[in-house]
């Protein structure tokens, strides 16, 4: 090869690097970035029912699940789970103010176990919930414990937000819900 040759090639290998370097093609990923304490917003909440179900139809899985209830439609799916007065306490819920959710921790064979959600936090278009499960000892008999709680709608909604619940800081796999907030 002669030195014009030579010359050439490094002066266009040098132009790609640029070219690469300018046009941040993804050769090498970046990390996924992690969420500012700006985008991530606690939601505070009303406890409008922490109980174990009096109804015969209670939640039978024995995987923890979240059902969001964003108007008065989407109360009677619920009512199988909760008591009546809690009913009546959503059918006088305010929903362009609030929506609502019931968290469960599945059926469980315990004589007693407390069930609580602990924090609400929302990330852009996902919503996290974290409950508490913790068991006593003793006689087997089944149970369902459930929390329904309701959540002031401040900022900006209308959209579908992703439902993430954690209990006990393990992500449960039947626990992922997707529902439009108005």
């Amino acid at each position: 090869m002669n030195r014009q040759t030579i010359w050439w090639l490094l002066l266009v290998s040098v132009l790609c690097t640029l070219a690469v370097s300018a046009c941040q093609l993804p050769l090498i990923q970046s990390p996924i970035p992690t969420p500012t304490a700006e985008q991530t917003v606690a939601l505070p909440f009303e406890t409008i029912e922490l109980r174990e179900p009096s109804k015969p139809d209670y939640w039978v899985d024995a995987k923890p699940g979240l059902l969001v209830i964003t108007a008065t439609q989407g109360i009677a799916p619920v009512s199988q789970y909760i008591s009546d007065d809690a009913i009546a306490t959503l059918q006088h819920m305010d929903f362009s103010q609030y929506f609502a959710l019931v968290a469960f921790d599945g059926l469980k064979p315990t004589v007693h176990y407390d069930f609580e959600i602990q924090k609400v936090i929302r990330n852009d278009a996902h919503i996290y919930v974290f409950a508490r499960s913790s068991r006593t000892v003793g006689q087997e008999a089944t149970s369902s414990l459930y929390h329904l709680v309701k959540i002031k709608k401040s900022g900006e909604w209308g959209q579908t937000f992703t439902f993430h619940l954690y209990v006990g800081n393990k992500a449960s796999n039947a626990t992922l819900v997707a529902s439009y907030i108005p």
